[in-house]
Protein backbone atom coordinates (compact mmCIF):
# COMPACT_ATOMS: atom_id res chain seq x y z
CA UNK A 1 0.00 0.00 0.00
CA UNK A 2 1.25 3.32 -1.03
CA UNK A 3 2.26 6.37 1.49
CA UNK A 4 -0.54 8.18 0.47
CA UNK A 5 -3.10 5.49 0.50
CA UNK A 6 -1.65 5.10 4.12
CA UNK A 7 -2.47 8.87 4.73
CA UNK A 8 -5.99 8.88 3.28
CA UNK A 9 -6.66 6.01 4.99
CA UNK A 10 -5.63 7.89 8.46
CA UNK A 11 -7.15 10.65 7.43
CA UNK A 12 -10.14 8.76 7.41
CA UNK A 13 -10.17 6.98 10.43
CA UNK A 14 -9.36 10.38 12.10
CA UNK A 15 -12.06 11.68 10.83
CA UNK A 16 -14.85 8.39 11.76
CA UNK A 17 -13.11 8.98 15.22
CA UNK A 18 -13.83 12.28 15.78
CA UNK A 19 -17.40 12.33 14.58
CA UNK A 20 -17.72 9.07 17.00
CA UNK A 21 -16.42 11.28 19.52
CA UNK A 22 -18.69 13.68 19.14
CA UNK A 23 -21.91 11.63 18.95
CA UNK A 24 -20.65 10.02 22.26
CA UNK A 25 -20.43 13.95 24.00
CA UNK A 26 -24.18 14.36 22.34
CA UNK A 27 -25.01 11.31 23.76
CA UNK A 28 -23.19 12.09 27.07
CA UNK A 29 -25.02 15.57 27.08
CA UNK A 30 -28.59 14.31 26.01
CA UNK A 31 -28.49 11.73 28.89
CA UNK A 32 -27.23 14.24 31.36
CA UNK A 33 -29.92 16.18 29.94
CA UNK A 34 -32.30 13.76 30.96
CA UNK A 35 -30.58 12.73 34.09
CA UNK A 36 -31.30 16.23 35.36
CA UNK A 37 -34.83 16.60 33.92
CA UNK A 38 -35.82 12.84 35.72
CA UNK A 39 -34.13 13.99 38.78
CA UNK A 40 -36.16 17.12 38.81
CA UNK A 41 -39.44 16.09 38.40
CA UNK A 42 -38.79 13.21 40.84
CA UNK A 43 -38.01 16.10 43.21
CA UNK A 44 -40.44 18.15 42.27
CA UNK A 45 -43.51 15.16 42.71
CA UNK A 46 -41.38 14.74 46.50
CA UNK A 47 -42.17 18.56 47.17
CA UNK A 48 -45.90 18.40 45.22
CA UNK A 49 -46.37 15.08 47.50
CA UNK A 50 -44.73 16.71 51.05
CA UNK A 51 -46.62 19.63 50.22
CA UNK A 52 -50.13 17.44 50.08
CA UNK A 53 -49.18 15.88 53.14
CA UNK A 54 -48.44 18.96 54.82
CA UNK A 55 -52.18 20.02 54.08
CA UNK A 56 -53.66 16.80 54.89
CA UNK A 57 -51.88 16.96 58.45
CA UNK A 58 -53.21 20.77 58.74
CA UNK A 59 -56.45 20.46 57.63
CA UNK A 60 -57.35 16.99 57.34
CA UNK A 61 -56.63 15.38 60.41
CA UNK A 62 -58.69 16.62 63.22
CA UNK A 63 -61.92 15.48 60.71
CA UNK A 64 -61.40 11.80 61.03
CA UNK A 65 -60.42 9.41 64.04
CA UNK A 66 -57.46 7.01 63.90
CA UNK A 67 -58.15 4.39 61.35
CA UNK A 68 -58.25 1.05 64.08
CA UNK A 69 -57.17 -1.46 62.03
CA UNK A 70 -60.53 -3.34 62.71
CA UNK A 71 -62.57 -4.44 59.25
CA UNK A 72 -66.02 -2.84 58.85
CA UNK A 73 -68.37 -5.67 59.24
CA UNK A 74 -70.61 -7.42 56.84
CA UNK A 75 -74.19 -5.57 58.03
CA UNK A 76 -77.66 -4.91 56.56
CA UNK A 77 -77.92 -2.32 60.19
CA UNK A 78 -78.24 -3.08 63.60
CA UNK A 79 -81.31 -5.56 63.63
CA UNK A 80 -83.37 -7.03 66.75
CA UNK A 81 -81.36 -10.51 67.08
CA UNK A 82 -78.10 -8.05 66.87
CA UNK A 83 -79.31 -5.57 69.55
CA UNK A 84 -80.52 -8.43 71.97
CA UNK A 85 -77.36 -10.46 71.24
CA UNK A 86 -74.73 -7.31 71.59
CA UNK A 87 -76.57 -5.46 74.50
CA UNK A 88 -80.26 -6.51 75.78
CA UNK A 89 -79.16 -10.08 76.80
CA UNK A 90 -75.96 -8.69 78.41
CA UNK A 91 -76.16 -8.68 82.59
CA UNK A 92 -75.93 -5.14 84.32
CA UNK A 93 -72.77 -6.16 85.21
CA UNK A 94 -71.25 -6.95 81.98
CA UNK A 95 -73.12 -3.79 80.55
CA UNK A 96 -70.46 -1.73 82.45
CA UNK A 97 -68.12 -3.29 81.01
CA UNK A 98 -69.69 -2.98 77.29
CA UNK A 99 -67.36 -1.39 74.33
CA UNK A 100 -70.21 -0.39 72.12
CA UNK A 101 -68.11 -0.22 69.11
CA UNK A 102 -69.54 -2.88 67.87
CA UNK A 103 -73.24 -1.49 67.85
CA UNK A 104 -71.74 1.65 66.33
CA UNK A 105 -70.27 0.10 63.42
CA UNK A 106 -73.45 -1.71 62.47
CA UNK A 107 -76.03 1.31 62.78
CA UNK A 108 -72.91 2.86 61.06
CA UNK A 109 -72.55 0.84 58.33
CA UNK A 110 -76.18 -0.37 57.82
CA UNK A 111 -79.02 1.91 60.04
CA UNK A 112 -81.10 0.78 62.40
CA UNK A 113 -83.99 -1.09 62.18
CA UNK A 114 -86.77 1.32 62.55
CA UNK A 115 -89.29 -0.07 65.11
CA UNK A 116 -85.68 -0.01 67.08
CA UNK A 117 -84.65 3.29 66.92
CA UNK A 118 -86.69 4.32 70.02
CA UNK A 119 -84.50 1.61 72.17
CA UNK A 120 -80.97 2.38 70.46
CA UNK A 121 -81.38 6.70 69.86
CA UNK A 122 -81.34 7.75 73.84
CA UNK A 123 -77.26 5.24 73.77
CA UNK A 124 -76.19 7.40 70.46
CA UNK A 125 -77.15 10.78 71.48
CA UNK A 126 -76.29 10.19 74.98
CA UNK A 127 -79.21 10.96 76.82
CA UNK A 128 -78.38 7.28 78.51
CA UNK A 129 -74.96 5.69 78.96
CA UNK A 130 -74.35 1.68 78.17
CA UNK A 131 -73.88 0.80 81.73
CA UNK A 132 -76.87 2.66 83.31
CA UNK A 133 -79.31 0.61 84.99
CA UNK A 134 -82.71 0.38 84.52
CA UNK A 135 -83.68 2.37 87.53
CA UNK A 136 -81.04 4.56 86.99
CA UNK A 137 -82.70 5.16 83.47
CA UNK A 138 -86.00 5.65 85.03
CA UNK A 139 -84.80 8.09 87.23
CA UNK A 140 -83.19 10.09 84.30
CA UNK A 141 -86.14 10.21 82.07
CA UNK A 142 -88.30 11.15 85.04
CA UNK A 143 -85.89 14.08 86.33
CA UNK A 144 -85.93 15.09 82.40
CA UNK A 145 -89.81 15.18 82.56
CA UNK A 146 -89.91 17.44 85.70
CA UNK A 147 -87.02 19.98 84.11
CA UNK A 148 -89.42 20.25 81.17
CA UNK A 149 -92.92 20.73 83.02
CA UNK A 150 -91.14 23.77 85.26
CA UNK A 151 -89.59 25.30 82.29
CA UNK A 152 -92.72 25.28 80.38
CA UNK A 153 -94.87 26.32 82.90
CA UNK A 154 -92.37 29.18 83.68
CA UNK A 155 -92.85 30.12 80.14
CA UNK A 156 -96.62 29.81 79.12
CA UNK A 157 -96.88 32.05 82.70
CA UNK A 158 -94.41 34.77 81.04
CA UNK A 159 -97.14 34.60 78.08
CA UNK A 160 -100.01 34.88 79.83
CA UNK A 161 -98.44 38.35 81.56
CA UNK A 162 -97.61 39.32 77.90
CA UNK A 163 -101.18 39.02 76.59
CA UNK A 164 -102.50 40.14 80.23
CA UNK A 165 -100.07 43.68 79.50
CA UNK A 166 -101.42 44.13 75.89
CA UNK A 167 -105.29 44.21 77.27
CA UNK A 168 -104.89 46.97 79.08
CA UNK A 169 -106.09 49.93 78.54
CA UNK A 170 -104.68 53.50 77.75
CA UNK A 171 -106.46 55.00 81.14
CA UNK A 172 -104.94 52.36 83.60
CA UNK A 173 -101.49 53.62 82.02
CA UNK A 174 -102.44 57.59 81.90
CA UNK A 175 -103.97 56.69 85.95
CA UNK A 176 -100.46 55.19 86.57
CA UNK A 177 -98.43 57.91 85.41
CA UNK A 178 -100.60 60.77 87.66
CA UNK A 179 -98.99 62.78 89.96
CA UNK A 180 -101.27 61.35 92.41
CA UNK A 181 -100.39 58.16 92.14
CA UNK A 182 -96.72 58.87 92.12
CA UNK A 183 -96.83 60.26 95.24
CA UNK A 184 -98.16 57.20 96.43
CA UNK A 185 -96.18 55.19 94.62
CA UNK A 186 -93.17 57.45 96.27
CA UNK A 187 -94.24 56.95 99.98
CA UNK A 188 -92.19 54.78 102.23
CA UNK A 189 -89.44 54.21 99.66
CA UNK A 190 -86.63 56.03 99.91
CA UNK A 191 -84.07 56.92 96.95
CA UNK A 192 -82.19 53.31 97.07
CA UNK A 193 -85.17 51.42 97.22
CA UNK A 194 -86.99 53.51 94.31
CA UNK A 195 -83.57 52.61 92.36
CA UNK A 196 -83.67 49.05 93.04
CA UNK A 197 -87.58 48.73 91.95
CA UNK A 198 -87.09 50.42 88.71
CA UNK A 199 -84.10 48.21 87.55
CA UNK A 200 -85.37 44.95 88.55
CA UNK A 201 -88.70 46.41 86.62
CA UNK A 202 -86.97 47.49 83.71
CA UNK A 203 -85.18 44.38 83.72
CA UNK A 204 -88.42 42.34 84.09
CA UNK A 205 -89.72 44.41 81.18
CA UNK A 206 -87.11 43.75 78.73
CA UNK A 207 -87.28 39.91 79.28
CA UNK A 208 -90.60 40.52 78.60
CA UNK A 209 -90.59 42.34 75.26
CA UNK A 210 -87.81 39.62 74.39
CA UNK A 211 -89.87 36.61 74.87
CA UNK A 212 -93.20 38.73 73.23
CA UNK A 213 -91.03 39.15 70.44
CA UNK A 214 -89.99 35.10 70.38
CA UNK A 215 -93.37 34.25 70.86
CA UNK A 216 -94.30 36.15 67.06
CA UNK A 217 -91.54 34.90 65.23
CA UNK A 218 -92.00 30.71 66.61
CA UNK A 219 -95.39 31.04 65.88
CA UNK A 220 -95.14 32.39 62.46
CA UNK A 221 -91.85 29.38 61.80
CA UNK A 222 -94.69 26.66 63.60
CA UNK A 223 -97.24 26.91 61.35
CA UNK A 224 -95.43 26.17 58.10
CA UNK A 225 -93.20 23.72 59.42
CA UNK A 226 -93.30 20.43 56.94
CA UNK A 227 -97.40 21.45 56.58
CA UNK A 228 -96.98 18.86 53.41
CA UNK A 229 -96.22 16.29 55.70
CA UNK A 230 -99.35 14.29 56.86
CA UNK A 231 -98.45 14.86 60.71
CA UNK A 232 -98.50 18.53 60.42
CA UNK A 233 -101.45 18.85 57.94
CA UNK A 234 -104.65 20.24 58.60
CA UNK A 235 -106.30 17.24 57.11
CA UNK A 236 -104.74 15.40 59.47
CA UNK A 237 -106.64 14.88 62.71
CA UNK A 238 -103.39 15.15 64.76
CA UNK A 239 -101.90 17.75 62.63
CA UNK A 240 -103.07 21.05 64.80
CA UNK A 241 -102.02 18.51 67.98
CA UNK A 242 -98.85 18.31 66.83
CA UNK A 243 -98.02 21.84 66.11
CA UNK A 244 -99.15 22.94 69.29
CA UNK A 245 -96.61 20.12 70.84
CA UNK A 246 -93.71 21.05 68.17
CA UNK A 247 -94.56 24.98 69.35
CA UNK A 248 -94.05 24.04 73.01
CA UNK A 249 -91.11 22.57 72.55
CA UNK A 250 -89.55 24.79 70.77
CA UNK A 251 -90.36 27.50 73.28
CA UNK A 252 -89.23 25.70 76.40
CA UNK A 253 -86.05 25.01 74.89
CA UNK A 254 -85.69 29.13 73.84
CA UNK A 255 -86.56 30.21 77.39
CA UNK A 256 -84.18 27.82 78.47
CA UNK A 257 -81.71 29.17 76.27
CA UNK A 258 -82.66 32.97 76.63
CA UNK A 259 -79.37 34.25 76.15
CA UNK A 260 -78.58 32.70 72.42
CA UNK A 261 -82.12 33.74 71.55
CA UNK A 262 -84.21 31.77 68.45
CA UNK A 263 -82.28 30.21 65.08
CA UNK A 264 -84.94 30.03 62.20
CA UNK A 265 -85.04 26.18 61.11
CA UNK A 266 -85.27 24.72 65.20
CA UNK A 267 -89.03 23.59 64.49
CA UNK A 268 -87.07 21.76 61.55
CA UNK A 269 -85.19 19.56 64.02
CA UNK A 270 -88.30 18.91 66.14
CA UNK A 271 -90.81 17.81 63.75
CA UNK A 272 -88.86 14.77 62.62
CA UNK A 273 -88.43 13.50 66.13
CA UNK A 274 -92.09 14.22 67.02
CA UNK A 275 -92.78 12.19 64.19
CA UNK A 276 -90.66 9.33 65.30
CA UNK A 277 -92.24 9.11 68.40
CA UNK A 278 -96.06 8.92 66.68
CA UNK A 279 -94.47 6.40 64.59
CA UNK A 280 -93.33 3.99 67.42
CA UNK A 281 -96.91 4.75 68.99
CA UNK A 282 -95.04 6.37 72.29
CA UNK A 283 -97.26 6.83 75.06
CA UNK A 284 -99.56 9.98 74.86
CA UNK A 285 -98.21 11.83 77.72
CA UNK A 286 -94.56 11.23 77.10
CA UNK A 287 -94.79 12.25 73.57
CA UNK A 288 -94.15 15.95 74.16
CA UNK A 289 -91.24 16.33 76.79
CA UNK A 290 -89.41 12.90 75.13
CA UNK A 291 -89.45 15.02 72.49
CA UNK A 292 -87.75 17.54 73.55
CA UNK A 293 -85.28 15.44 75.67
CA UNK A 294 -84.47 14.15 71.99
CA UNK A 295 -83.89 17.46 70.52
CA UNK A 296 -81.63 19.10 73.13
CA UNK A 297 -79.93 15.96 73.69
CA UNK A 298 -79.44 16.44 69.75
CA UNK A 299 -78.05 20.00 69.77
CA UNK A 300 -76.40 19.13 72.57
CA UNK A 301 -74.21 16.29 70.42
CA UNK A 302 -74.28 17.58 66.95
CA UNK A 303 -75.20 21.36 66.68
CA UNK A 304 -74.52 23.21 69.92
CA UNK A 305 -72.02 25.61 68.34
CA UNK A 306 -74.23 26.79 65.43
CA UNK A 307 -77.05 27.47 67.84
CA UNK A 308 -75.07 29.62 69.94
CA UNK A 309 -75.25 33.27 69.39
CA UNK A 310 -71.41 34.15 70.38
CA UNK A 311 -70.16 30.63 68.39
CA UNK A 312 -72.42 30.11 65.64
CA UNK A 313 -70.84 32.46 63.11
CA UNK A 314 -67.22 30.83 63.53
CA UNK A 315 -68.46 27.15 63.67
CA UNK A 316 -70.35 27.59 60.19
CA UNK A 317 -67.13 29.47 58.61
CA UNK A 318 -65.21 25.98 59.99
CA UNK A 319 -67.42 23.73 58.42
CA UNK A 320 -66.97 25.57 55.03
CA UNK A 321 -63.30 26.10 55.09
CA UNK A 322 -63.01 22.16 55.85
CA UNK A 323 -65.22 21.33 53.11
CA UNK A 324 -62.91 23.42 50.76
CA UNK A 325 -59.86 21.71 51.85
CA UNK A 326 -61.94 18.23 51.32
CA UNK A 327 -62.85 19.33 48.03
CA UNK A 328 -59.33 20.01 47.51
CA UNK A 329 -58.16 16.82 48.49
CA UNK A 330 -60.63 15.01 46.43
CA UNK A 331 -62.16 16.81 43.48
CA UNK A 332 -59.53 19.17 42.52
CA UNK A 333 -61.50 19.30 39.00
CA UNK A 334 -64.07 20.51 40.62
CA UNK A 335 -62.45 23.44 42.31
CA UNK A 336 -60.99 24.41 39.37
CA UNK A 337 -64.44 24.64 37.96
CA UNK A 338 -65.69 26.42 40.80
CA UNK A 339 -63.16 29.13 40.45
CA UNK A 340 -63.67 29.64 36.51
CA UNK A 341 -67.09 30.12 37.31
CA UNK A 342 -67.66 32.55 39.63
CA UNK A 343 -65.11 31.28 42.61
CA UNK A 344 -67.77 30.02 45.03
CA UNK A 345 -65.22 28.11 46.83
CA UNK A 346 -66.76 28.89 50.29
CA UNK A 347 -69.43 27.09 49.35
CA UNK A 348 -72.07 29.24 51.23
CA UNK A 349 -74.83 27.09 49.40
CA UNK A 350 -74.28 24.07 52.09
CA UNK A 351 -75.38 26.60 54.84
CA UNK A 352 -78.55 24.91 55.38
CA UNK A 353 -77.27 21.26 54.85
CA UNK A 354 -74.59 21.87 57.92
CA UNK A 355 -77.37 24.22 60.17
CA UNK A 356 -80.17 21.47 59.98
CA UNK A 357 -78.12 18.37 59.90
CA UNK A 358 -79.37 17.62 56.18
CA UNK A 359 -83.03 17.90 57.39
CA UNK A 360 -84.44 19.68 54.36
CA UNK A 361 -82.69 17.32 51.62
CA UNK A 362 -84.02 14.46 52.72
CA UNK A 363 -87.19 12.65 53.49
CA UNK A 364 -88.44 11.32 57.38
CA UNK A 365 -87.64 8.21 56.71
CA UNK A 366 -83.90 9.06 55.02
CA UNK A 367 -83.33 11.63 57.19
CA UNK A 368 -83.62 8.89 60.31
CA UNK A 369 -80.60 7.32 58.44
CA UNK A 370 -78.81 10.10 58.02
CA UNK A 371 -79.33 11.32 61.67
CA UNK A 372 -78.50 7.68 62.96
CA UNK A 373 -75.49 7.36 60.72
CA UNK A 374 -73.54 10.91 62.15
CA UNK A 375 -74.58 10.02 66.02
CA UNK A 376 -72.48 6.69 65.31
CA UNK A 377 -70.08 7.71 63.75
CA UNK A 378 -69.24 10.28 66.60
CA UNK A 379 -68.27 7.87 68.07
CA UNK A 380 -66.79 5.29 65.93
CA UNK A 381 -64.74 7.15 62.83
CA UNK A 382 -65.61 11.10 62.81
CA UNK A 383 -67.18 13.74 64.77
CA UNK A 384 -67.19 15.35 61.48
CA UNK A 385 -68.68 12.94 59.83
CA UNK A 386 -71.83 15.99 57.87
CA UNK A 387 -68.46 17.09 56.09
CA UNK A 388 -68.58 14.16 53.91
CA UNK A 389 -72.28 13.68 53.42
CA UNK A 390 -71.69 16.77 51.83
CA UNK A 391 -68.60 16.24 50.16
CA UNK A 392 -70.81 12.96 48.73
CA UNK A 393 -73.31 15.29 47.84
CA UNK A 394 -71.71 17.88 45.65
CA UNK A 395 -69.92 15.02 44.32
CA UNK A 396 -72.30 12.81 43.17
CA UNK A 397 -73.59 15.50 41.35
CA UNK A 398 -70.26 16.95 40.05
CA UNK A 399 -70.41 15.93 36.86
CA UNK A 400 -73.52 18.22 36.46
CA UNK A 401 -72.69 21.07 37.70
CA UNK A 402 -68.99 20.73 35.52
CA UNK A 403 -71.20 20.36 32.29
CA UNK A 404 -73.70 23.11 32.91
CA UNK A 405 -70.92 25.53 33.80
CA UNK A 406 -73.41 26.07 36.95
CA UNK A 407 -72.39 29.22 38.87
CA UNK A 408 -72.95 29.62 42.67
CA UNK A 409 -76.76 30.74 42.19
CA UNK A 410 -77.40 27.73 39.43
CA UNK A 411 -76.01 25.23 42.39
CA UNK A 412 -78.06 26.55 44.96
CA UNK A 413 -81.00 26.66 43.08
CA UNK A 414 -79.93 22.96 41.72
CA UNK A 415 -79.89 21.49 45.40
CA UNK A 416 -83.04 23.65 46.05
CA UNK A 417 -84.63 21.78 43.82
CA UNK A 418 -83.28 18.17 44.33
CA UNK A 419 -84.07 18.41 47.95
CA UNK A 420 -85.58 15.22 49.15
CA UNK A 421 -84.78 13.21 45.87
CA UNK A 422 -81.66 12.39 46.91
CA UNK A 423 -80.32 8.29 47.29
CA UNK A 424 -79.45 7.95 50.47
CA UNK A 425 -78.12 4.72 50.30
CA UNK A 426 -75.45 6.11 47.65
CA UNK A 427 -75.09 9.09 49.26
CA UNK A 428 -73.82 7.50 52.99
CA UNK A 429 -71.44 4.94 50.96
CA UNK A 430 -69.58 7.60 48.79
CA UNK A 431 -69.37 9.40 52.56
CA UNK A 432 -67.84 6.53 53.85
CA UNK A 433 -65.46 6.22 51.19
CA UNK A 434 -64.32 9.35 51.34
CA UNK A 435 -63.98 9.06 55.14
CA UNK A 436 -62.30 6.16 55.27
CA UNK A 437 -59.48 7.20 52.09
CA UNK A 438 -59.23 10.32 54.42
CA UNK A 439 -58.09 8.24 56.99
CA UNK A 440 -55.16 6.35 55.28
CA UNK A 441 -54.11 9.74 53.89
CA UNK A 442 -53.34 10.85 57.13
CA UNK A 443 -52.00 8.02 58.58
CA UNK A 444 -49.90 8.25 55.44
CA UNK A 445 -49.07 11.94 56.32
CA UNK A 446 -48.25 10.90 59.64
CA UNK A 447 -45.78 8.36 58.91
CA UNK A 448 -43.22 10.98 56.74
Amino acid sequence: MSSTSMSSLCKNSDSSNRKLNGSIESLSVSLDAIKRKLIANVFYAWLSHMRLMGFVRKHLKCLVMPKSGIECPETSGLTFERWNELFVKLSEEDRKRLDPTAIYQHVFYGGCTPSLRLQVWPYLLGLFSWSMSESEKCEKMQNLRETYETKRSEWMALEHSVQDMKSENDTAYSTLSSESNYNEFGKGLRPPDIEKFVEANLVENDIREQFDRLLETVQKDVVRCDRNHCFFSKDDSKGEENLSILRRVLLTYIWEHLEDGYTQGMCDLIAPILALLRLNNEPADNIEWTTYAYFSHHLKLRLSKLFTFADSNTQMDQNFASLKALVQIMDPGLIDHIQTYGDFTEFYFSYRWFLLDFKREFNYEDIFRIWETLFAAMHHISDRFELFIALALIHLYRDVIIQNRMEFTDVLKFFNERAERHEVGRILDLASQFVSKTQELVNISLDL
